[in-house]
């Protein structure tokens, strides 16, 4: 599972922006100035980000008493035009957040 910075270094448009830093140094760049000092990782934003980017087909379940429930599409199905089929990997479609 990617974590932030795996997705910060693959970004094709930002990628090069990173290239001379370290991970620590990410890491601490953006935990900078956040109440506590906390661990960017340890953000519910971000733990939902690493949750939808699996690529799971299915993520969380549709079932009674479910709070989260998503799909994976596939792209071949969405007939991406440029530039978005080079720059979209995957796309989640949220059912219920």
């Amino acid at each position: 599972m990617p974590n932030f910075v795996d997705v910060l270094r693959a970004l094709p448009q930002i990628k090069d922006a990173f290239k001379d830093f370290s991970n620590e140094e990410i890491l601490k760049a953006l935990s900078d100035g956040q109440e506590g000092g906390g661990n960017p990782n340890e953000d519910p934003r971000i733990a939902e980000f690493d949750m939808m980017a699996t690529g799971a087909p299915v993520i969380g379940s549709d079932g009674a008493g479910s709070f989260f429930y998503a799909e994976t599409l596939p792209l071949a199905a969405l007939e991406l035009q440029p530039p978005w089929d080079a720059f979209l990997k995957k796309v989640v479609r949220v059912h219920r957040f």
